[in-house]
C-alpha cells in the first residue's frame, strides 16, 4: 500500500504494482517479498514463499452464501518462456486446477496474452466451492480468473475470484485491477 494512495499496492523491490477498487480492502499478506529479499542470497532462499500471496485484497457483501471477491498475487523465480513452453505451462496449470476442483470448467485459456507488457497465460474458469455455514453445507459457484505474467527473472500470478452470481461482484472491478497492473523490467 502506498502512503499517498491507499488503493495502490506498490513493491519497488519486486517491481510490481496494482490498484484495487476503492471499496475493496487490502489484507495483510502471507509474506513480504521485501523482507525476504533483504536476507536472500539467491532465488532459492525465497522460492519457499512462492505459493503464498504477497498482495491480498477483498470486497465484502451481505450474503453469507456467496464468496467475496478476492485478489491474491504471488511471485516465483522464472524466465520468460517461448511459445511451446508457455503452452506446456498452461496445460500443467489446467491439469492442476482440474485436479483441485471436481467440476472445474475453463471457459477461457490462452498462453498468448500480454498483460502489463509481459507475456501471460490467462485462465478464466468456474467451479463450485463447498463450505460450511452455520452447520449447513453451502455449494457456492465461483468464477476464477488467473493471470500468470512472465517477467525477466520472475513470474507473477494474479488471481481474482468472485461469486458465480453477478449480483455479488462487478466485472468492471476485475477489469480495472488487471488494467492497473505494472511490472518493471
Amino acid at each position: 500500500m502506498s502512503a499517498s494512495d491507499p488503493h495502490l499496492f506498490n513493491d519497488a523491490v519486486m517491481r510490481f504494482s496494482l490498484r484495487k477498487p476503492a471499496h475493496w480492502d487490502f489484507m495483510p499478506p502471507a509474506w513480504s517479498p521485501v523482507a525476504q529479499l533483504k536476507n536472500a542470497s539467491g532465488p532459492e532462499d525465497w522460492i519457499q514463499y512462492a505459493r503464498l500471496p504477497f498482495c491480498c485484497a477483498s470486497a465484502r457483501h451481505d450474503s453469507p452464501v456467496h464468496v467475496y471477491p478476492t485478489l491474491q498475487a504471488t511471485v516465483r523465480p522464472s524466465g520468460v518462456p517461448g511459445n511451446e513452453q508457455a503452452a506446456e505451462i498452461l496445460a500443467r496449470q489446467l491439469a492442476f486446477l482440474s485436479a483441485e476442483h471436481l467440476d472445474f470448467d475453463a471457459f477461457e485459456a490462452t498462453s498468448e496474452a500480454v498483460v502489463a507488457g509481459c507475456r501471460a497465460n490467462v485462465i478464466k474458469a468456474c467451479f463450485t466451492l463447498p463450505f460450511e455455514r452455520e452447520g449447513e453445507l453451502v455449494m457456492a459457484p465461483v468464477i476464477s480468473r488467473s493471470w500468470l505474467l512472465f517477467a525477466p527473472g520472475r513470474a507473477f500470478t494474479v488471481g481474482l475470484s468472485t461469486s458465480g452470481d453477478p449480483g455479488y461482484y462487478d466485472e468492471r472491478d476485475i477489469e480495472q485491477v488487471v488494467a492497473s497492473i505494472w511490472v518493471g523490467a
